[in-house]
């Protein structure tokens, strides 16, 4: 019994960490530039970036506003030292190809980021990468 008490007890710790840490993004950007994001090539234009799931999967959804173009990425929490002054999108570039790297809420001092692509990790032993931030609306 004691046991079983003590199994929950940590499942519940577990599963009030993982939804503090999950963030609500809803961000709008209009990004000026191809970018690549799972593999996947998305076209420049205005974007929708938003939580996808259940509260504390941190699945992000990557749309094309007209809708041609559609991604999503699993995120892991990242943080900064100072908040971000406002909503956006930072991604990593090598030459002419840039990758999603990061989303920010305003205020936040913590982010989101996504993993480096097999594409990106090759790309970043030959170079390393400038960041390139992007405005976002909420």
């Amino acid at each position: 019994m004691k046991k079983r008490l003590l199994g929950f007890v940590a499942l519940g710790l577990l599963t009030a960490t993982v939804s503090v840490a999950a963030q609500d993004v809803n961000l709008r950007a209009n990004v000026p530039f191809d970018f690549i994001v799972n593999q996947k090539v998305m076209p420049k234009g205005e974007y929708i970036v938003k939580s996808a799931g259940a509260l504390g999967t941190q699945a992000i959804s990557i749309t094309a506003a007209d809708a041609s173009a559609q991604s999503m990425l699993i995120s892991h929490s990242c943080e900064s030292k100072q908040a971000a002054d406002q909503p956006k999108l930072v991604f990593h570039r090598y030459g002419d190809s840039y990758f999603l790297s990061q989303v920010w809420n305003d205020g936040d001092t913590s982010g989101l980021e996504f993993a480096k692509s097999r594409r990106e990790s090759e790309l970043a032993k030959r170079s390393s990468a400038n960041d390139v931030s992007v405005a976002a609306l909420r």
